[in-house]
């Protein structure tokens, strides 16, 4: 063999390539997977990091004002009430002389944390419902789309309520009432994913080969729709955040002495002729949070395209 490539390398025609350039495409194959150009892509998207790093900045915020501040959220001074920001109350101080920021902190991490949390509990009942539907097929996709839909046709927020009613108020009742009301939207996405999919020559082979429906959903079906199931779960937590806000808002949801960004804006609506400042806080805090979880929903969109 050695031989035969002295004597080739002296004719012009051939000129053998150094192993290292041999692998190079194979290595690049390797590392370019659909997560990795995805990424590259979703990092070339400035508004989708911008709400990536205030999404960060939040989080840690949440997790470190609070702990470290020298005011507690439920500490009230009646002596300093209603105080404009300062260096001791950057966001000033409410109608019972609770310092405002990490009040508003303490409420990042309700709110997130319902968001979050919702957000996963959708995704492992989504998959689950909607996986079993799309490969099982036939009279059971049948019953079990009916379902969805007659979850559908009630408005969501007259099952939170009903939720809520029964439940009683508190963290656990709006994060049930919430994820119970929201996990069609990713079942029906991962139904139509499943059944884009299950026809595919690779879940062909695996069912050939004798692999079973939870390996085929979760292996060769799930792993090839991150990009869609992602999406939707991200979309979700803006969603589940506005929720909570919303309930805790009119005095349904979490309730006072607790903080959320809800109750906030609930708390401040009683002095906002007086003291606007004092709802601009708890709002400020949502809306940017709602918009940078929009802005990578839209990268994850367009990178994932």
């Amino acid at each position: 063999m050695e031989s035969v490539k002295k004597d080739l390398s002296q004719d012009a025609l051939f000129d053998f390539l150094p192993e290292a350039e041999k692998t190079a495409d194979i290595k690049l194959l390797k590392t370019q997977t659909v997560l990795r150009r995805a990424g590259k892509r979703f990092m070339q998207n400035k508004l989708a990091m911008l709400g990536l790093i205030f999404i960060g900045l939040i989080i840690l915020m949440a997790i470190f004002v609070p702990a470290f501040s020298e005011f507690q959220y439920n500490t009230q001074d009646l002596s300093n009430r209603n105080a404009l920001p300062s260096w001791t109350h950057p966001f000033g101080t409410d109608k019972l002389g609770r310092d405002i920021l990490v009040r508003v902190m303490v409420g990042a991490r309700v709110s997130l944390l319902i968001g979050f949390s919702a957000a996963f509990f959708n995704l492992v009942i989504g998959v689950i419902y909607g996986g079993i539907s799309g490969l099982k097929g036939g009279w059971v996709d049948n019953v079990m789309m009916r379902i969805v839909d007659i979850i559908y046709s009630v408005p969501s927020y007259l099952y939170v309520i009903l939720i809520l009613v029964t439940l009683g108020n508190g963290f656990k009742s709006m994060l049930i009432a919430i994820t119970l009301t929201s996990w069609v939207g990713m079942a029906r996405q991962v139904r139509a994913q499943v059944l884009a999919l299950k026809e595919r020559e690779y879940v062909l082979a695996s069912k050939t080969l004798g692999a079973g429906q939870a390996r085929i959903l979760f292996k060769d079906v799930v792993l090839n729709s991150l990009g869609p199931i992602i999406i939707v779960m991200v979309t979700s937590i803006p969603k589940a955040i506005l929720t909570e806000s919303f309930f805790s808002f009119v005095g349904i949801g979490i309730t006072p002495p607790n903080a959320s960004w809800g109750v906030l804006a609930n708390e401040a609506r009683e002095v906002i002729t007086s003291y606007p400042i004092h709802v601009i806080w708890p709002m400020l805090a949502l809306s940017l949070t709602v918009l940078s979880f929009n802005f990578i929903g839209d990268g994850l969109t367009e990178a994932f395209e």
